[in-house]
């Protein structure tokens, strides 16, 4: 299907109109949230928003579904007699207090390529039944699920560079039911940096046992999500929706604030030109 590039009537001066003085300023105040999922902190950013909403006049609701939600508190990697900094991913388990101990072995699999690669299972070659698996890459769903079917015990993945993002495990999309609870991860997982992954490969032999201790707080929560709509004139029928998540594990701006302040002026820009918008639009998740 050929997609168009070009310009529509109005869209120019509706790029015109957008102003960053409300983003600039939700991104101030959002420095300093740290907005976990249903926290009062992240309560505190839905007010921001929707007053702001409400003062222009923008039609918006805020829901409170109740949630699956996995907040990573702790990770540790203890090999030999180093102890190793690591991110556990949300949606992993915790293990329990004193940690849990395997040997460990090293699958290499290199780093994705391309956007395919990220989100692909764990082309690995090797015995892992109740090994801890150290290997290349994010903690993603498809790896992580590859991993465990085939009997690890847990699984070290290998940054691509020094800083360590704690990322999500699970390939259930949203909170589980009866079909997919099944898919939910059942194994400790946890990352650790580029240059503690080299030292790791170097330092364990065909011996290597390893220990590893993972806190997760997963549980169910409600979570405010606010969508704002603007009804189109000609076919309000039909929808755009424009979605980002409000919630974040550390302080800054970084993700998604910067989205959200995005989504923001989104719903102003429109707001102030209604008649712009053929079709509904929807700002969602903020």
């Amino acid at each position: 299907m050929a997609i168009s590039t070009g310009r529509v009537p109005g869209e120019q001066e509706l790029v015109e109109d957008a102003r960053l003085d409300d983003a600039w300023a939700l991104l101030g105040e959002f420095s300093s949230l740290v907005r976990e999922s249903g926290s009062d902190a992240e309560r505190r950013a839905v007010e921001r928003i929707t007053s702001r909403l409400a003062s222009w006049g923008v039609p918006h609701t805020v829901y409170e579904p109740e949630l699956l939600i996995s907040l990573p508190r702790y990770a540790s990697l203890v090999v030999g007699d180093r102890t190793y900094a690591a991110k556990t991913p949300s949606m992993a388990v915790s293990t329990p207090p004193e940690g849990t101990t395997a040997p460990i072995v090293y699958l290499p699999a290199g780093y994705a390529s391309s956007v395919h690669d990220i989100f692909s299972g764990a082309v690995l070659e090797g015995d892992v039944t109740g090994r801890f698996v150290i290997t290349e890459g994010l903690p993603m769903p498809g790896k992580v699920s590859d991993l465990e079917a085939r009997g690890a015990l847990g699984i070290v993945c290998i940054s691509p560079g020094e800083r360590v993002h704690e990322g999500i495990c699970t390939s259930i999309w949203g909170s589980p039911d009866l079909a997919s609870l099944g898919r939910q991860p059942t194994i400790p997982v946890v990352s650790i940096s580029n240059a503690d992954g080299r030292d790791l490969i170097a330092r364990i032999g065909d011996e290597a046992v390893a220990t590893m201790i993972t806190r997760l707080e997963t549980g169910w929560r409600r979570i405010p999500v606010t969508v704002a709509e603007i009804r189109g004139s000609v076919e309000p029928e039909r929808f755009v929706l424009l979605h980002g998540h409000l919630d974040s594990w550390h302080v800054g701006i970084g993700d998604n604030a910067t989205g959200d302040a995005t989504l923001l002026e989104v719903a102003s820009t429109f707001g102030r030109d209604r008649d712009v918008a053929e079709r509904i639009v929807g700002v969602g998740g903020m």
